[in-house]
């Protein structure tokens, strides 16, 4: 039981890592073309947002590897995707909110944005997954 734990959470900390670099490469790309200043419309460094990435996306990956076992069934991996996007969602959200808007936004932006995306993300991790799976 206790090599399942760390097999599932060391796939979680590296699906997680996968993600974040992914991320950061696309953040990379947006700034380049688009030459943001993050700074200045954000309020956010190109290096905080590739911390936040990488902090959340660790995060995130072990909380996902941890409830890899709930993955087994589709309500499980939406609730499983609700959670794993916690971290890097009240991470941006405290990032980018003017700190005089946490006492209203905080709590509700990352909850709502978590609970669009986290669960979307993991079905559609988990389509991949079948589909992959059905064509070996």
């Amino acid at each position: 039981m206790t090599s399942t734990i760390h097999s599932n959470l060391r796939k979680g900390v590296e699906w997680g890592l996968y993600v974040a670099i992914v991320f950061i490469l696309l953040a990379t790309v947006v700034v380049l073309v688009r030459r943001t200043d993050l700074e200045a419309e954000y309020n956010l460094t190109y290096w905080q947002l590739v911390a936040i990435y990488l902090i959340g996306g660790l995060a995130g990956g072990t909380l996902a590897g941890f409830l890899l076992p709930l993955c087994r069934s589709t309500l499980g991996s939406m609730f499983a995707g609700f959670v794993a996007i916690l971290p890097f969602a009240f991470l941006i959200s405290l990032a980018i909110t003017p700190q005089s808007d946490w006492g209203a936004k905080i709590p509700l932006l990352p909850l709502l944005g978590s609970a669009i995306a986290g669960p979307l993300g993991a079905m559609a991790i988990r389509a991949g997954v079948a589909a992959a799976a059905r064509r070996s």
